[in-house]
């Protein structure tokens, strides 16, 4: 089986972003990151479209952010949070991990 489920597993997404100029996506990239706020903000759209009451049906969503050390905490990773904060706190995706 595959990723729609049916094997017993939730369907995963796994985003590895990269952290450019200021804390953004590379250019030509930061479609991404804009297509999900205006997805979070549509009124067509219904609440927390990728909740599922089926566990085995939730989306479930892991970021990792990428960039240089010599950015501060507040831009290194920034389009990995923006990203996992707009799937998991506004379109209704599961972490792929807990916090401990």
């Amino acid at each position: 089986d595959g990723p729609d489920g049916k094997d017993g597993q939730p369907p995963v997404l796994l985003l590895v972003l990269p952290t450019w100029t200021g804390g953004s996506l590379p250019p030509g990239s930061e479609t991404l990151i804009r297509s999900l706020d205006e997805i979070s903000t549509d009124w067509r759209v219904a609440p927390e479209p990728l909740r599922s009451s089926d566990p085995n049906r939730q989306l479930r969503v892991g970021a990792f952010g990428m960039g240089s050390s010599a950015y501060d905490a507040s831009t290194v990773g920034r389009p990995a949070r923006e990203a996992f904060a707009t799937l998991v706190g506004k379109l209704g995706a599961r972490p792929l991990v807990s916090k401990a």
